[in-house]
């Protein structure tokens, strides 16, 4: 879950770039609209509070939780994060997205 507190902590504090190269190079794009988001309306605060990792023939986990936004307030967040040898990047963030969404 440091993955997922890293690269959000690197949004809030408008270090774009730095939370790109943060997360998994391959899946290109998996920020794009949460960058956007924070940028029309910056991030006040955030908490993950759950945590689901799913075995199988490829190995996904994924975080979720809240972000407070300085306008919008507080919106649910997924993000899916990758595995990178003993460890996790992020994937994807995605806006409005819960586990019982699926």
């Amino acid at each position: 879950m440091s993955e997922a507190n890293e690269v959000v902590g690197l949004i809030q504090d408008a270090r774009y770039e730095e939370a790109i190269k943060a997360m998994d190079p391959s899946c290109q794009g998996g920020a794009d609209k949460f960058i956007e988001q924070a940028k029309s309306d910056p991030i006040d605060e955030f908490f993950f509070i759950t945590f689901e990792l799913a075995a199988g023939e490829v190995a996904e986990s994924s975080v979720q939780g809240t972000i407070m936004f300085r306008q919008q307030g507080e919106m649910e967040t997924r993000i899916e994060l990758t595995p990178d040898g003993r460890d996790w990047r992020v994937c994807k963030i995605r806006l409005g997205i819960t586990f019982e969404d699926e």
